[in-house]
């Protein structure tokens, strides 16, 4: 953080801050809450199909929102995901189903990540005022790193039973592995116990209504995400065009997942900056909408932690405290 106000202008910082229109700004913020709208019906609907069980939609929103403030403050966010297996686990006294669903939400986000970055970069590349030729070489292997892990699916899924029987034992223990992750005994120990008897990740592809579904919300998130920085732009009265933005909203998911800071604060604002800097934004308008979109984010935590310590959720802090 220091590094990056040590570049920039600082007097041209202020100046466009106080030019910045407030109302987009705020419309901008506003926009926030409807990303964790969208992710709460994506988990509610993967926690019904795993758990066979008509849970709460209301109950999913609350705790879908209140874990976001958890997961802010732990590295890469893996505090809103164990949260999350905590309270459902214990809730539906089905630990398993809880974490496999966590792990198809995060399998859907990633998928739509990808194709969403790689289906639009051919049509921003012309934009592009820096590294073109470097960034068209990392398309091209990670085109080619796709098709051959796809390829690698397809055919192990079609070999015959004993390969099938060797990719599950490899799968299952990727599975224990994140498990041992887990830094609660008890929940750790309750997953290992029915972990073989429970429905496969794989077992939504049965349903692929419920695929489609799940994807079509994944896309969704990134582009109100994308609209959210585009608005933001808008505001601070600085042309760019809303494909480009929603081109960096999957790169900075997968940016934001690495668990090197506390909600991402330092690497959020260096991800806006070099990612947008590629394009020719400024570095203080590009750290402008960093700030803008990190005040979003604050205003879903506040919400979050309301729905966390409101009367109904206290039964839920400590499983927090187990964390």
């Amino acid at each position: 953080m220091w590094l990056i106000f040590r570049k920039i202008d600082i007097p041209l910082l202020f100046q466009n801050m106080k030019s910045a229109n407030p109302y987009i700004i705020g419309l901008a913020i506003l926009v926030r809450p409807v990303q964790i709208l969208i992710g709460s019906l994506r988990w509610y609907f993967l926690t019904r199909f795993y758990s066979n069980t008509d849970i709460s939609l209301f109950y999913i929103i609350q705790q879908f929102w209140g874990s976001m403030v958890i997961g802010f403050f732990t590295p890469g966010s893996i505090g809103w995901d164990a949260y999350r297996v905590a309270v459902v686990g214990k809730k539906l006294q089905k630990y398993t189903v809880a974490f496999i669903t966590i792990l198809a939400e995060k399998f859907a986000a990633l998928i739509a990540v990808l194709l969403l970055a790689l289906g639009i970069f051919p049509f921003i590349s012309d934009s592009l005022v820096q590294n073109r030729e470097l960034l068209w070489e990392i398309y091209y292997w990670s085109i080619a790193a796709l098709l051959i892990i796809t390829t690698g699916l397809l055919v192990t899924y079609q070999l015959k039973l004993p390969v099938r029987r060797v990719s599950s034992y490899y799968y299952k223990r990727v599975q224990r592995r994140i498990v041992n992750s887990i830094s609660n005994q008890s929940i750790q120990k309750k997953i290992r116990a029915d972990l073989d008897s429970s429905d496969s990740i794989l077992s939504v592809f049965k349903k692929p209504k419920l695929v489609i579904i799940t994807m079509v919300l994944s896309f969704s998130n990134l582009v109100v995400s994308a609209f959210s920085s585009y608005l933001v732009f808008v505001a601070l009265n600085y042309e760019i065009s809303f494909i480009i933005n929603l081109f960096a909203s999957p790169v900075f998911f997968l940016l934001f997942i690495i668990p090197i800071s506390i909600g991402s604060l330092g690497v959020r604002e260096g991800a806006f900056i070099i990612l947008f800097g590629q394009f020719g934004v400024p570095m203080e308008i590009a750290l402008l909408v960093s700030f803008f979109n990190l005040l979003g984010i604050f205003m879903n935590n506040i919400i979050g932690a309301g729905f966390l310590f409101s009367e109904g959720l206290q039964k839920n802090i400590p499983d927090l405290k187990k964390l």
